[in-house]
């Protein structure tokens, strides 16, 4: 499993942008799997976190390896983009998939991660 992230940003005034970040995030979020919006791939979680004029994206995807996680991820963003209607005003600011510590240490000393969404790093 790969996490891929990514930042979108509104461009434009507010007034001219549609839509907001809220209606994107849910936008993004109706298209869960890649191949609603054209692709074949299948994405394992998905999460989205609303700004006043961003939208940040995390993609927990099973895939083959690491450019296949990025490549994936990214066609199903810019396919969302593609469709004006529903992103008018909107761009990829930052786009970055998330190596793996590879290390067996726990990161905190607080609750263990048994099964929960998303995966714990």
């Amino acid at each position: 499993m790969y996490l891929v992230t990514a930042l979108l940003m509104r461009i434009g005034s507010r007034a001219e942008c549609s839509p907001g970040p809220s209606r994107l995030a849910e936008i993004i979020r109706q298209h869960r799997r890649p191949d609603d919006a054209g692709h074949t791939a299948a994405l394992v979680h998905l999460h989205t976190v609303v700004g006043l004029d961003r939208v940040h994206v995390a993609l927990f995807m099973e895939a083959a390896g690491p450019a296949d996680a990025e490549t994936t991820a990214l066609s199903f963003l810019t396919g969302v983009l593609a469709d004006r209607r529903s992103s008018d005003g909107w761009v990829l600011a930052a786009f970055d998939r998330v190596e793996s510590s590879g290390t067996t240490e726990p990161r905190g000393q607080g609750t263990t991660c048994r099964g929960a969404v998303p995966p714990f790093p």
